[in-house]
């Protein structure tokens, strides 16, 4: 443990109690030579700090995703919350890069708001969205409990995930208990109807959409890793013609040809899992003039 050898316990992560309950403790000691003490006397404690959020939920509007939930009722109040994001499932919050022992993974993080130097892959990124403080608006921050996380315009890193878990923070700094962890709509597409520019001549659109990555675990005998990713893939059957869509990827590029001088035109695409269809949408896209 994080206490080995040391006279005293440092909790692996928060949550593990519950708040305003009382707790007993006692202690013995263990020497080299395997010899136990009698159990100290008893001690008890009540922690204060705030309780989990509860009840997440989630609207779509149009291109954007906003996650609303409930204050827990126990425990210290809620002075601010920390909202956490990933495509992996069954995650643990993180506020700092931090290693899994053995993991492996093909995966570059991609996290940008924290220095993230590293050169070996066992580390695995920082999951924090960001902290919405109540006197502090933020791009995403619609109220004290509601946030935008899945749109076009995203600022933050972590916006733009499928699983999201929240934490609340009191003013002394002591946070919660994460939430339990929400789903949102596996393949939603987040593109917006936007203008479509020319790059290196050729011009280029990019589908753009909610993506699971797999799940965090370990199948004998292989080290932990991300296990039971899916095979996604792309398709679009009235683009256009001189545009072509990259199936794995789901980039759009090409010079489109257009009738009656008009620059913009409708087109749909269909978001594929393991060879079903998973979602499907209809986007709008205008020529920009270079």
């Amino acid at each position: 443990t994080l206490s080995r050898n040391n006279p005293y316990y440092i909790l692996p992560f928060p949550g593990l109690f519950h708040p305003v309950e009382t707790y007993f403790w006692r202690v013995k000691s263990v020497n080299e030579a395997g010899l136990v003490s009698d159990w100290s006397n008893v001690w008890e404690f009540t922690p204060e700090f705030p309780d989990y959020p509860r009840n997440l939920r989630y609207e779509i509007q149009d291109d954007e995703i906003f996650l609303t939930w409930d204050a827990g009722s126990k425990g210290t109040p809620p002075r601010y919350f920390r909202i956490y994001g990933i495509n992996v499932y069954g995650f643990v919050p993180y506020d700092h890069p931090h290693v899994l022992e053995g993991f492996a993974t093909t995966d570059k993080p991609t996290m940008t708001w924290i220095d993230y130097s590293v050169t070996d892959w066992k580390a695995y990124p920082t999951n924090c969205m960001k902290q919405l403080e109540k006197k502090k608006l933020f791009f995403f921050h619609l109220g004290e409990n509601k946030a935008r996380v899945v749109s076009p315009q995203s600022k933050y890193p972590n916006m733009n995930r499928i699983y999201y878990r929240v934490v609340a923070v009191d003013k002394w700094g002591s946070q919660s208990a994460p939430s339990e962890f929400i789903t949102l709509p596996e393949g939603f597409i987040y593109s917006p109807s936007e203008i479509m520019w020319e790059k290196n001549g050729l011009f280029t659109y990019k589908i753009r959409r909610l993506k699971y990555m797999g799940q965090i675990t370990s199948k004998d005998p292989y080290f932990a890793g991300l296990w039971d990713q899916p095979v996604y893939s792309y398709s679009s059957d009235n683009l256009p013609e001189g545009l072509t869509i990259n199936r794995e990827n789901g980039y759009i590029t090409g010079t489109p040809v257009l009738e009656n001088g008009t620059n913009r035109f409708s087109f749909s695409v269909k978001i594929i899992k393991n060879n079903n269809i998973l979602t499907e949408k209809i986007i709008s896209v205008t020529i920009g003039e270079s």
